[in-house]
């Protein structure tokens, strides 16, 4: 493999949009081939940059050495598994899948392949939340996790905002649990819908998920007929709070004083950790675990909510 990282990307959508940009601004990888059938596409390219028609192809080329996933949901289980037969590193948007059964195939896959899947929960990869899971000890033994987030939109014909906007928390708690070696099945579950809507642009709703551990509650709250737009989880323990505000001057407070947060920006910091995984495949660099999860837990909440 050569130093510099070659990557191709399925889908130029919105999201795979925001891949090639950010790609084009980082060092050590390029942008070797995109599959897309939009026209548009070829001007957004780097130089040097192939476009395809058909994805199917771009798994088995041996001049890549990573895929970027960033299409429609239902595409995702088939996509994964096609490059992990052919020996391919996968960063793909999120959720994971739409339905566990997936979920579990490809991360079952993942383990069999020893090959990374790596996720792009985008809050994971924020510098404040990353100082949030550095500053846990700070706060003592959890007793309290709450998450709010949610905007006006988007409005998907192929995912559902609980889909949408819950991977987000979901992720988040998890990765709060797992930080502080805290078991992830809750032993009880709730879901509640606080608000639905059938506007022009489509569907619209705010869920409140209720889970109750042996040691703590978490309480996610998000949709997309939220008003303001809001971003914020919120870490309580025995020694204090712990607040992580992605729309606040301070992303990140202990007991209201601000602690420090710089780092890259998600998109940027996501990338760079997927081409070190390319580089060096390790199984703490792989989230087909966590990714499994938050669609088991969606997949729960369907079910209450039904």
């Amino acid at each position: 493999m050569t130093s510099t990282i070659a990557l191709a990307l399925i889908g130029a959508g919105k999201f795979g949009r925001n891949y090639i940009r950010t790609i084009k601004g980082l060092p050590g990888m390029r942008l070797a081939a995109v599959a897309s059938n939009n026209k548009e596409t070829t001007a957004l390219l780097p130089e040097g940059c192939e476009q395809v028609s058909d994805w199917r192809a771009l798994p088995k080329r041996k001049d890549i050495d990573g895929i970027i996933i960033a299409t429609p949901t239902p595409l995702h289980a088939e996509m994964i598994l096609a490059c992990l037969v052919s020996g391919k590193p996968v960063l793909c948007e999120k959720p994971l899948t739409l339905n566990f059964v997936e979920a579990e195939t490809v991360a079952k896959a993942a383990e069999r392949s020893k090959l990374p899947v790596q996720i792009d929960h985008i809050y994971l990869f924020h510098a404040a939340f990353q100082a949030m899971l550095a500053a846990l000890a700070r706060v003592g033994k959890l007793t309290r996790i709450e998450g709010i987030g949610g905007n006006i939109g988007p409005f998907r014909p192929d995912t559902t905002p609980r889909w949408d906007w819950g991977a987000h928390d979901l992720a988040m708690m998890l990765a709060v649990l797992r930080a502080a070696k805290l078991p992830t099945a809750p032993l009880r579950m709730e879901a509640k819908r606080l608000k639905q809507e059938q506007r022009p642009e489509g569907y619209g709703e705010i869920v409140q998920l209720d889970f109750v551990y042996e040691t703590l509650s978490t309480r996610l709250t998000f949709g997309n007929i939220m008003e303001p737009k809001t971003r914020r989880f919120t870490l309580t323990g025995e020694n204090g709070t712990l607040v992580f505000d992605d729309l606040a001057p301070q992303k990140l407070t202990l007991n209201g004083a601000p602690l420090p947060c710089d780092g890259k920006l998600p998109l940027d910091a996501a990338i760079l950790r997927f081409a070190d995984t390319v580089k060096k495949p390790a199984p703490e660099h792989s989230d087909h675990a966590l990714g499994a999860e938050v669609v088991r837990l969606l997949e729960r909440a369907d079910h209450l909510l039904a």
